[in-house]
């Protein structure tokens, strides 16, 4: 049954290159995106509070 699955799914992308090939470099984008998004918040994260640890608690 899964090899059914599998042969139908295979003939789909191989018959349809180019919507098959865009709609894996949404999906690369998009996972980069999140990606990237998520580092800089953290990288975001740590200066803040490397900058707030360089004040001291002399306020």
């Amino acid at each position: 049954m899964f090899k059914e699955y599998f042969s139908i799914a295979w003939r789909s992308v191989t018959s349809h290159k180019v919507r098959a090939l865009l709609t894996t470099l949404g999906v690369v984008i998009g996972v980069s995106s999140v990606i990237l998004l998520l580092s800089l918040g953290n990288s975001a994260k740590a200066e803040a509070e490397k900058q707030i640890r360089s004040i001291g608690s002399n306020l």
